[in-house]
């Protein structure tokens, strides 16, 4: 039991570097994109189509893998400060209710955004691609990428 409780420790460990790792790169990554964007659009006269794309998801993806690395190790900084002043039973509660409330609320960010990712690999599936011919499913449109619902931001994040 004990050699169990060191492996998973390890692993929560290993999980905790690698997140953090991660992190650190997209910090990077969105730091790269939008000087790339700047210099692309004001120097060069010609910016990347995906220069704000990208600085968004990577900003999307870093926000979300800090918020999981600060609810684990619980140091929220706003809330340890609140934490500090109450009864321990009552910040136990309240610590509590919380990562509930961010347990569901990714829960439910993630059931949402299934469905339009769905319906996107689903078009794709009817057209081949998303540049394909054109074909009864495509309402008369010269492409099937004019009849293709895009997901929506928050849901490219899962």
């Amino acid at each position: 039991m004990l050699m169990l409780y060191q492996t998973i420790g390890l692993i929560d460990r290993l999980v905790k570097k690698t997140l953090t790792a991660f992190c650190g790169f997209l910090l990077f990554a969105m730091v790269a994109f939008a000087l790339t964007n700047v210099i692309m659009r004001y120097i060069f006269e010609n910016p990347p189509v995906w220069g704000d794309l990208l600085t968004v998801l990577s900003n999307i993806w870093l926000v979300f893998l800090a918020l999981a690395l600060t609810v684990r190790g619980k140091d929220h900084i706003a809330l340890n400060l609140i934490y500090s002043s109450l009864p321990l039973r009552v910040a136990f509660v309240i610590q509590q209710f919380w990562t509930v409330v961010i347990f569901f609320s990714v829960g439910s960010w993630s059931f949402t955004g299934w469905r339009p990712w769905q319906q996107w690999a689903e078009n794709i599936g009817k057209c081949g691609t998303l540049r394909g011919k054109m074909g009864p499913w495509c309402s008369n449109q010269t492409t099937c990428q004019k009849n293709t619902p895009l997901p929506l931001f928050p849901s490219l994040a899962f």
